[in-house]
């Protein structure tokens, strides 16, 4: 038999690839004092090598060969005294966790990373997007769920890395992060970084706003914008940063406006006839047209809980005094 070096066969014998006459070279090798000496120098050696293509995918079937290959060797023609084979049996443990170790850093990598498939896999960006009059409800791969708001988009890569979460936002949607200590849960929206752990937390970032807001409703966040500008949130607390002004300032905010839209709740504070419009439009799915001079100085105060639009508009329009008439997908108000 021509040998191969001792590291190559080592590697070979942990994972069950050895032929018999190799594991019997493995085994006497490993009892002899020159193994010990020379074991940092093979590990390295390993580690040097690029990553092995083992045949099997599956992680629990190759720790599973590590685990039968450290179990005690009984053969005919080698006898092992106790002590020697107690010896044997941690000298062998500790290079399979040595090696465990080493999957860590790149047999763990040939297995999730190494293939084309898997590395293609990891790298595929998801996207979800919501049309107006439209929500989503969605689960992530590590637990989190997320409610899209209408007119928004969220983008991921389909596989989270094993150090972070991370996702786009465009429009607005409610976080219920799982807790992951390990692994931050990072929402990108615009010029806005919102860091958290595991908490429940609502994101508004349209576009065509100025504003984009933070709003905690449990746990803690910590809200950073690109030029290192940082806050940080208890609950019923809001980060609100400017996009003109380029600043960012925290401030208390009402639940029902900032969250109930989640739960179906049509909500308006003080509100613009401009606001109210643009906000029927992206619940409803219409497109409202009227005289921008008619109500300018006026403010509205309601809140709807999963009623039609006809409702709410006869409810403004009680309020404020006007009329409205429908035309296919378009509300005309006079």
């Amino acid at each position: 038999m021509k040998k191969e070096p001792e590291h190559t066969l080592l590697k070979k014998y942990l994972t069950g690839q050895c032929t018999p006459e190799e594991a019997e070279y493995v085994r006497h090798w490993l009892n002899t004092k020159e193994s010990t000496m020379d074991l940092k120098n093979q590990i390295e050696k390993v580690w040097a090598e690029p990553p092995v293509e083992y045949p099997e995918l599956n992680s629990e079937t190759l720790f599973n060969k590590i685990l039968s290959a450290t179990r005690p060797q009984h053969t005919k023609n080698i006898p092992v005294h106790t002590q020697h084979q107690s010896l044997f049996h941690k000298y062998v443990q500790l290079v399979a966790v040595l090696l465990i170790l080493l999957m860590a850093g790149l047999g763990y990598y040939t297995l999730k990373e190494g293939f084309p498939e898997a590395r293609e896999e990891r790298k595929v960006m998801v996207q979800f997007s919501t049309q107006v009059g439209e929500k989503k409800r969605l689960t992530l791969s590590d637990g989190s769920k997320v409610v899209l708001n209408a007119g928004s988009t969220l983008k991921f890569y389909q596989h989270f890395s094993d150090s972070l979460r991370e996702v786009q936002l465009e429009g607005e949607a409610f976080f219920e992060v799982a807790k992951d200590p390990c692994r931050p849960f990072i929402v990108k929206a615009n010029a806005v970084f919102t860091k958290v752990l595991g908490t429940r937390f609502n994101v508004s970032a349209y576009p065509e706003e100025d504003k984009i807001r933070v709003a905690l409703a449990e746990g803690k966040v910590q809200v950073n914008l690109t030029d290192s500008q940082t806050l940080g949130l208890n609950p019923g607390h809001m980060a609100t940063y400017s996009k003109t002004a380029n600043a960012m300032f925290r401030s208390d905010f009402d639940y029902k406006e900032m969250l109930g839209w989640k739960d179906g709740i049509l909500y308006f504070k003080d509100a613009s006839f401009e606001e109210i419009v643009e906000k029927i439009e992206k619940w409803y799915a219409v497109k409202v047209h009227y005289n921008k001079a008619q109500p300018a100085k006026w403010k509205y105060n309601g809140e709807f809980d999963n009623k039609s639009l006809e409702y709410v508009l006869n409810s403004i329009g009680f309020a404020s005094g006007f009329n409205y008439k429908f035309e296919k997908n378009n509300v005309i108000i006079y």
